[in-house]
């Protein structure tokens, strides 16, 4: 199963484990590709937590994936990376 998360410009994939469900113990990663998003990367965030604050024992990954940016998608990257330990990037 995949959905995808729009905000902006911004998409999403989120791939659910090998049997297409949540489990306790399995983590989800969100890969989340990025290219010239410094303006709209903060607010995608914002509604990403939004919609998964609600939702208990879920295990997830936000994997953000810098494709070249020649703006400052990378700087607002790192400032999210370091005030939320579940985010990361490649």
């Amino acid at each position: 199963m995949v959905q995808l998360v729009e905000c902006e410009r911004i998409i999403g994939f989120i791939v659910i484990g090998r049997d297409y469900k949540i489990q306790m113990s399995e983590c989800l990663y969100i890969v989340v590709p990025c290219y010239n998003e410094e303006e709209s990367l903060e607010l995608f965030y914002k509604e990403f937590r939004k919609s998964v604050i609600n939702i208990d024992n879920f295990e997830y990954e936000l994997v953000f994936v810098n494709d070249g940016s020649k703006d400052k998608t990378l700087e607002v990257i790192l400032k999210l990376a370091k005030k939320d330990k579940k985010v990361k990037y490649i």
